[in-house]
């Protein structure tokens, strides 16, 4: 078992938000369930050209009219406009099980995706875009999607480790040879490791990011959040470093709530340490987070601890209870991380 100072962590413990991918016809690019694609305005094209530069290419404006997927509608959860970015995204399933090899086609097709305005729009006395004009993507061409995670094959043995390591946001999908069971170690980016068995004809996923959902930098301006996700299909002992040592505040994210973690503080590892077996995320913060909840959840958490339910923000998360810590730790740098962010996004969007 490897014990490290979480000191080390910190000049690469930052704040991360989960960006999309973009779309390259032809590309051999693989894209692993739960990721989101990005559609530009520019990629859209009818009878007049593409979608006008001057037009918000928005919800308010367009709907998507056609999206007729012939292969792999079931690894799809959504083609929606982001009207926030301007953009539309095609977000993929997480719970897609497929291993891709580089022989692989595309196994998923969306053979047709069209938008249609809702209404005309004019600019000095010029109508720039018509009520039902029609845009398709390509000018009709196919989206066609690899979707899962390139399959390796190791090789086990029952007297050594295997030792893997995972980079922020990869995910790789093993076929596992050799004895017929044997230890692995996996190295997730120096953030947190792993230990567990493998067999030896097994197929295992093994994956890792500190993506954050974007919402809860809204609703925790003055935290300092990062996310910890990990991707794995059997079970695995887990050691997680953070900034904050002992003094962390760490919770299970699951669904848009938040809720205690089963992780507890180990003081020879120096870190908190538990168990996985399955696609868990954990967001470590510098203090206490609320959880914004329904009337009935703040009833249920005040007739609890005795307070009042007048407040729909309600602290029905506490502390980590076995660690004692506490709000002092100082005033986080999310606030002005959030603000960067912020003013990039006010730049022009049309190229």
């Amino acid at each position: 078992m490897k014990k490290m100072l979480a000191a080390l962590l910190a000049a690469s413990m930052m704040v991360t938000m989960a960006y999309a991918k973009d779309y390259t016809p032809g590309s051999t690019e693989v894209y692993a369930p739960g990721d989101t694609i990005e559609l530009e305005y520019d990629d859209f094209e009818g009878d007049t050209g593409v979608v006008p530069s001057e037009v918000e290419f928005t919800s308010d404006n367009f709907t998507i009219s056609t999206k007729r997927i012939t292969k792999g509608s079931d690894m799809i959860k959504s083609i929606a406009f982001d009207d926030k970015d301007e953009v539309v995204v095609i977000t993929l399933k997480s719970d897609v099980t497929e291993s891709i090899t580089s022989d692989d086609k595309a196994n998923v097709v969306i053979s047709e995706l069209t938008v249609k305005s809702k209404k005309s729009i004019r600019e000095d006395g010029t109508e720039i875009l018509g009520r039902n004009d029609t845009f398709s993507y390509g000018n009709g061409s196919k989206i066609e999607l690899r979707v899962g995670y390139d399959k390796k094959s190791y090789s086990l043995d029952r007297d050594n480790d295997f030792p893997l390591t995972i980079a922020d946001g990869d995910t790789i999908y093993v076929e596992w040879e050799g004895d017929s069971y044997g230890m692995v170690s996996i190295d997730f980016d120096s953030y947190a490791y792993a230990y567990g068995r493998a067999y030896e004809g097994d197929e295992n996923i093994y994956g890792f990011d500190t993506d954050v959902d974007t919402d809860l930098f809204r609703t925790y301006p003055d935290a300092d959040i990062m996310g910890m996700n990990f991707r794995v299909d059997t079970s695995m002992d887990l050691e997680l470093y953070t900034d904050y040592n002992e003094d962390a505040y760490i919770y299970r994210y699951s669904n848009g709530k938040l809720t205690s973690s089963n992780l507890k503080w180990d003081e020879d590892l120096w870190a908190w340490t538990g168990k996985i077996s399955s696609n868990t995320s954990y967001i470590i913060s510098d203090i206490r987070l609320k959880s914004v909840s329904s009337s009935s959840e703040s009833e249920t958490a005040s007739a609890s601890t005795g307070g009042s339910s007048s407040s729909s923000s309600t602290p029905i998360i506490n502390y980590n209870p076995d660690t004692g810590a506490n709000d002092v730790m100082g005033l986080a740098s999310a606030l002005a991380l959030v603000s960067i962010a912020a003013a990039g996004a006010l730049v022009i969007r049309k190229k």
